[in-house]
């Protein structure tokens, strides 16, 4: 039987894998490479399914304090509206619940006296005052509920604890995209569309000219307890800004882990251009 099995075994062709193959299988696509190693108190705090921006937004402070006024001013009008019309509505919702449910309110019909062609009208404008403030809650509501009390962090805990520095953190997370998008499938890396679309976009001289939280949009989003982390770091000396200013995250599956990349930081005479330019455009925004 040995022998007979030895024979079997020696005919039959084998299927080891190639160790070059499975090397590629797991090979960091270009122009990313493994983390720093000092990243690691921060990648601690970050999403794998996510890809991350980071770098240094070194405007001006009081510059940051004008572009931050701009939403706090918009978000909290928008609160005080809201919350007049849920004050002066409730009453009137209040008097059609008591009606649904038979007691005597303001908005009961006398069906003896109303005709069909009014009580058509009274039932259409009511389904059309719920329906509007249903919209007005549902599209425009969650503006200054997010900006002033989402949590772990909002925009208004972000500015309060850290306040307007000369050299903040901005940590731009990627938004109805991740990781997967970026280094998985036929193109990744550098030749994923995502990369050239959402990353390229997103680091080039005209977008980093602009103050971080200016740099919100359909792709990116501000991660606000990852920034008010990354500050932390630095004041522990866990981090430096070196390690932190100009670098993308993301995460690739196991043994490899968390990639880098690192663009090219501007000049300082071309940063310092670039956001006088941004700087100007804004105050004639502002202006008209």
């Amino acid at each position: 039987m040995l022998s007979t099995n030895a024979a079997i075994s020696n005919t039959m062709p084998h299927h080891s894998q190639d160790p070059s193959k499975r090397k590629q299988t797991f090979a960091i696509p270009s122009p990313f490479q493994p983390a720093s190693c000092n990243l690691k108190p921060l990648l601690e705090q970050c999403d794998p399914t996510k890809v991350y921006l980071f770098h240094i937004d070194r405007s001006h402070a009081d510059y940051k304090r004008n572009i931050f006024l701009v939403p706090v001013l918009l978000n909290g009008t928008i609160g005080l509206l809201l919350l007049w019309r849920i004050y002066a509505a409730a009453p009137t919702y209040w008097a059609m619940i008591l009606s649904m449910i038979g007691a005597q309110s303001s908005a009961n019909v006398d069906i003896t006296t109303s005709t069909r062609k009014q009580q058509i009208l009274l039932v259409l404008r009511r389904a059309a005052l719920i329906f509007l403030d249903f919209l007005l809650l549902r599209l425009v509501g969650p503006w200054p509920i997010t900006f002033f009390f989402e949590r772990p962090s909002n925009p208004v805990t972000w500015r309060f604890k850290l306040g307007f520095q000369a050299q903040e953190v901005i940590a731009r997370v990627s938004r109805g995209w991740g990781a997967e998008d970026l280094l998985s499938g036929t193109k990744k890396g550098g030749e994923s569309p995502f990369f050239k679309t959402r990353i390229n976009t997103a680091v080039d001289k005209e977008t980093m000219a602009k103050t971080g939280y200016l740099m919100m949009d359909r792709s990116w989003d501000l991660d606000f307890q990852l920034m008010l982390d990354a500050h932390t770091l630095l004041k522990r000396k866990d981090l430096t800004q070196t390690d932190i200013d100009c670098v993308a995250l993301a995460h690739m599956e196991s043994p490899i882990g968390w990639c880098e990349w690192r663009w090219q930081k501007p000049t300082s005479s071309d940063e310092e251009l670039h956001k006088t330019l941004a700087t100007l455009r804004a105050e004639a925004a502002a202006s008209k």
